[in-house]
């Protein structure tokens, strides 16, 4: 996976993981059909998408917004 700082072109520094948080459904257990998490970095990343992530499940899938 490629990560690229906005702003820094000759960064060494990856951004850090600082909060993965869990937003729907509301309700806990969830069985509902999509699940919605956000991640947060501490500096703003680019070149990240679906692949870079893993899911399992009886019928999972992954798709990813920005």
């Amino acid at each position: 996976m490629k990560i690229s700082i906005a702003g820094a072109a000759n960064a060494t520094t990856a951004p850090t993981l600082e909060n993965i948080e869990y937003e729907t459904p509301g309700s806990s257990p969830a069985n509902g059909d999509t699940l919605k998490w956000r991640a947060t970095f501490s500096e703003a990343v680019d070149g990240m998408d679906a692949v870079d992530f893993s899911i399992s499940g009886t019928d999972a899938s992954l798709s990813m917004t920005a």
